[in-house]
């Protein structure tokens, strides 16, 4: 990894905002885009509530809180991605409910 990654520009020191668990002994979070959000919400979608609205237009964002959690989710996604099918896919294989969010 590259030393600037290691600066207070990348390194993600309050983890637990964005839903994540704490790193193992000697390791760090680091911001790469959204990459951090993506970890986050991949381990745990609430984090889905609280990204930016540029996240919730993101479809790999959408996707990985939809494939946690189904339909708990989808109501924090913006309607287009809600009609995406693979994110729909996602959500009902977690929770058959979520196919009420289906348009």
């Amino acid at each position: 990894m590259p030393s600037y990654y290691r600066t207070n520009d990348y390194v993600v020191r309050d983890y637990g905002r964005y839903g994540l668990r704490a790193p193992p002994h000697g390791y760090q979070y680091v911001r790469s885009g959204n990459d951090v959000v993506l970890a986050a919400v991949s381990q745990n979608g609430w984090a889905l509530m609280a990204a930016h609205e540029d996240l919730k237009r993101n479809c790999d964002v959408v996707m990985a809180a939809a494939s946690q959690g189904g339909r708990r989710f989808l109501e924090y996604a913006r309607e287009d991605l809600r009609r995406n099918r693979d994110v729909m896919l996602a959500a009902v294989s977690k929770d058959g409910d979520a196919l009420q969010y289906a348009h």
